[in-house]
C-alpha cells in the first residue's frame, strides 16, 4: 500500500500549513514505533521520497519508524512524503548516471531504471480521491499499466466500504492486458 501525503510542491503551502503537517508527520512515525498492531503483522514502513527535505525532527522519526520494521515483510507500507513522480524518476536517473560513470552498470533499460526508484514495484490499483481526474505527480513511472478509480469524495471520507468496492471491481471488472 502507497500512499500519497505530501508532495515536493507542498512545500510551497503557507509554512503554518506546511508546520502543521510535519508535526502530523513526526506524531505518526513516533506512533508506528511503538504500535503493537504493527509489530504483530510484521508489517514494514517506508517512508519515501526527498526525505532530506523534511525537518530534521521529521527525518530522524520517520527513520526510527523505518529501522523498527525493517526485518518484516508481511505487509509493506509506503508513506509518499516529500515525494514527486518526476523527482523520484529524476533522482533515480541521476543514480544510473553515476553507476554508468563509475563502471557498476554497462546497459540501461527499463528494468534498470525500475530498479533505481524508490518504490520498484507496480500497483495494480490506483485511487484517486477528491474528484480530480489527474495523476497529481505520482507514481509517475510505476501506474502506466495501473488500474485507476476516480472517486468523487474527498480522502477523510474514502471509507473501507469505498475501498472493497475498487478491489471488487478490479476483480470482476476490469481485464489486465498488460503490465503483470
Amino acid at each position: 500500500l502507497s500512499m500519497y501525503c505530501f508532495s515536493v510542491k507542498n512545500f510551497n503551502r503557507d509554512p503554518k500549513e506546511v508546520k502543521f503537517l510535519m508535526d502530523i508527520f513526526e506524531k505518526a512515525a513516533k506512533n508506528i514505533v511503538k504500535d503493537k498492531e504493527v509489530h504483530d503483522n510484521k508489517v514494514k514502513v517506508r517512508f519515501i521520497g526527498r526525505l532530506d527535505m523534511l525537518p530534521e525532527k521529521v527525518q530522524k522519526a520517520v527513520q526510527e519508524a523505518m529501522e523498527s520494521t525493517k526485518d518484516y515483510d508481511n505487509y509493506i507500507v509506503n508513506f509518499c512524503v516529500a515525494y514527486g513522480g518526476r523527482e523520484e524518476i529524476v533522482d533515480a536517473t541521476n543514480k544510473v548516471i553515476q553507476d554508468v560513470k563509475d563502471g557498476k552498470i554497462d546497459k540501461v533499460d527499463d528494468e534498470t531504471i525500475k530498479n533505481y526508484m524508490y518504490i520498484n514495484s507496480d500497483p495494480d490499483i490506483v485511487i484517486r480521491t477528491s474528484g480530480e481526474y489527474r495523476l497529481s505527480d505520482f507514481m509517475t513511472w510505476h501506474s502506466v499499466y495501473s488500474e485507476w478509480f476516480f472517486l468523487d469524495k474527498h480522502w477523510p471520507d474514502f471509507s473501507k466500504e469505498d475501498l472493497v468496492k475498487c478491489i471488487k471491481e478490479f476483480k470482476e471488472k476490469r481485464s489486465r492486458r498488460f503490465g503483470k
